[in-house]
This record gives structure tokens, sequence and C-alpha cells, in this order.
């Protein structure tokens, strides 16, 4: 798929924020936990969504969506432990099947985990917890199989705070008798929200100090939960926003707190950033200061957001650095920025970003964040962006034609 993007000065309007991704993809595997009724509300309209819905379909749960209203309706018959589909290449969040079905069944038959390729990514981790937890895990080739053995007062501590290695522990022990731990836990938004909706089904999950306790249950039960808004969406139209020497867009149905580094990092910018009654709008009348990145675990500056900023500084007023933390080699955008006359210097896995005018060419979208960068430099760049394998950024952005065109940028389908 092509999207071609033309150059704007000026933007204005309104852009209402979706449901989270990376909270309801582990939220709509919970449905496995229950044999009653799960109702999700403000569920995103992406493709990565659509991908864990057939997943779920093929596992055995009866799905009925309504796009007009971002609400499903979730109620699992007899479900499958072997999982065998090519949606299981197509989405990362498939992992958080594994922790769901550690918990309901003794064998799991499936395959590693697709999604975005922007650096290196293994689920050692994962497969390292679920070890700990008193599972065999093997690899056949592109196959893993995992062999639950009874144990109970589970206790794990992470070498590194991670976000889906946190949900898989919690999704694997929530029924599991006795106290689970998890030490070092990433404690992100979206491991709240899931711990919020689990315990609203019966749960006794607890955060202390930097450990998630979970007593197990023996039953959960069927549950409405509404999605939390996506920081990332919302971050990325800030950024945005901030890109265009012109702005005044405001962004609705968000959480500010969620925002919090990401907003502080803007304003020491120079961007005004005004709270409308827990909306947020964003005016830029004047050239960005640069700016010195460093992502990390929340609630820090979210990794997720590092690749639209690329975009967003080369339109500021001097060089910028960028670092990231989690993802030290996650610049998979570089390289078409190059082509579009961008001034980047990557040494020692630091970026270099210096000021520069963009020339509209015709790129490629390597993956989810790098594309939206790369929708930022078609939106400042001179002339005309074709960004060719543009459906990826549709596997997280719900409605981005629409949207873009609310803030009157002239970005369409070809």
């Amino acid at each position: 798929m092509k999207l071609k993007i033309k150059k704007t000065t000026n933007i204005y309007g309104e852009i209402s924020i979706s449901g989270s991704k990376n909270a309801c993809l582990p939220i709509l595997t919970v449905c496995l936990l229950t044999k009653e009724l799960v109702h999700l509300q403000n569920v995103p309209n992406i493709l990565d969504v659509e991908y864990m819905i057939e997943l779920l379909k093929l596992i055995g749960v009866n799905v009925k969506r309504c796009i007009e209203t971002n609400e499903v309706y979730l109620k699992r018959k007899k479900i499958k432990s072997k999982i065998n589909s090519p949606y299981l290449n197509q989405i990362r969040a498939s992992y958080y099947l594994m922790g769901v079905l550690f918990s309901e069944k003794r064998n799991i038959k499936t395959k590693n985990p697709g999604g975005c390729n922007f650096t290196s990514r293994p689920i050692d981790y994962h497969l390292d917890a679920f070890r700990e937890m008193g599972a065999n895990v093997t690899l056949d080739n592109d196959n893993i199989l995992i062999n639950r053995k009874k144990k109970n007062n589970i206790n794990v501590t992470l070498k590194n705070k991670s976000l889906g290695t946190t949900i898989n522990i919690i999704l694997a022990t929530v029924k599991t008798k006795g106290e689970s731990i998890i030490n070092n836990p990433s404690l992100e938004p979206e491991v709240l929200d899931l711990i919020d909706i689990l315990n609203k089904m019966g749960a006794n999950i607890k955060v202390k100090d930097n450990q998630i306790v979970i007593v197990g249950v023996r039953k959960l039960f069927g549950v409405t939960h509404k999605i939390i808004p996506d920081r990332m969406e919302a971050g990325s139209y800030m950024c945005l926003a901030a890109s265009v020497e012109n702005s005044n867009v405001l962004l609705k149905n968000i959480n500010i707190k969620h925002l919090d580094s990401v907003i502080n990092t803007f304003k020491q910018s120079g961007l005004n950033i005004i709270n409308e009654n827990n909306d947020l709008r964003i005016i830029k009348y004047k050239q960005l200061n640069n700016m010195k990145i460093v992502a990390d675990n929340y609630p820090n500056y979210p990794t997720d957001l590092q690749q639209p900023m690329v975009s967003t500084l080369l339109n500021s007023n001097n060089v910028s650095l960028i670092k990231d933390l989690i993802y030290p080699n996650r610049f998979s955008e570089v390289f078409e920025l190059l082509s579009m006359k961008a001034t980047l210097y990557l040494k020692n896995q630091t970026l270099l970003v210096f000021p520069s005018k963009l020339v509209g060419k015709e790129v490629y979208a390597p993956d989810l964040r790098a594309g939206f960068s790369l929708i930022i430099a078609g939106a400042i760049a001179e002339g005309e962006t074709i960004i060719n394998h543009s459906e990826v950024i549709l596997r997280g952005y719900d409605n981005l034609i629409e949207k873009l065109n609310n803030i009157k940028i002239d970005a369409e389908i070809v």
C-alpha cells in the first residue's frame, strides 16, 4: 500500500485518540481465562486487533465486534492449546496467548511471534520466565513447545523491566495456587490496565513498591471494561503538530498523566501545550529548540515515540541528540530520511539530528513507528512524499487518513 502526503505549513483541528494498542492486545486474551462474557469498550480499529481476534477465533472464542461503537464481545468455547496460523507471524503480541494458555492448559504448541522488526527482539525473557514458573520449554525449528509442571508460590525476578514479559507472567499466574511475585516488573499504564480488568474479574493482584503480587484464584468472572487511551498515538500526533511551521491541534480522549514525560520534553523545547478540561491543545508558532532525548522505561520518555521525534527534530533550531536505552539500535527510519536529504549521524548508538530541509521522495516504511516518522517527514518536506509498505502503519493507528485529513494534512492512500 502506498500513502501520499504533501508538504503543509499550517495544521489545525481536532483529533480524538483511540484506545491503546499495547493495552488492548493482552486484554483481548483474558477472555480465555473465564467461561463468562467479556465486553471490551474503546477497542481501536487497527490491524493488530484484527489479527488477535482472528487468532482467538481459531483457538475457540466466539467474537462479536462492533467497529462503529469500538466494542468487542468475547466468550470462549472449548479452547485449543496448539496454534498454527499465519496470523502468528503478523503480530508480536501473539506471545500473550502463551501466558493465558499456560494458565489453562498443560501443553502448548505455538510459533515465534511476528510484528515489527526494527531491531533484534528475541522472546528469551518470556521463555525464561515460563521456565522459572516450572515449565519445560523447547524450541523445534520455528515451533515453541511449553509443558507446564505443577508449581505454586512462584517468584520471578526480571533482569530488565519488560512490559511483555510482565504481562505474560500475570496472565500465566492469575489462577496459580498460592502467592506469585514478580520482582522488577514493568509498571507501564498498559500493565496497570491489565491488572485493573483482571481484578474486576475476581483476581487478587496488588502492586507493592517494585513488585507485583498475585494471589491465585480458582475462577474469574465476566466483565465490562473500557481500554485506556493510546498514549503512543497521542504522542505521535504531538510530534506531528510540533513539526509543522504553524499548528493549533486539540487532542481529545487522552490521559494526560500517562503523557507527563512527553509533555515536559516538548515544553522544554518551547512548544505551547495547554490543558483544556483534560484535553491537550498543541500550539506551534515558532521553531523548536533542540533537545536531548533519552528513551527509557516508564515514566521516562517512551521508546515508541523516539522514532517520530527524529523527524520532528529535523525542523528544530540546532543539533539534537537521541539515545534509546530500551532498543539501542531502533533507528530503522534513518536510511529513508537520509534519502529525503536529512542530515543525521549515528555513532555509538546515539543519533545526532541536524536541522534539515527535507525533499519529498518515494520511501519505504520498515515498521510501525518508523512509518509515522516518515509521515511527519512528508508533512514538512518540499513537494510530495510517497510512503510504500504503509499498511504497517495501520497496525497501530486507528483511522489514520481520516485523522490526518481532520487537521488539514493532505494525505491519501494511492
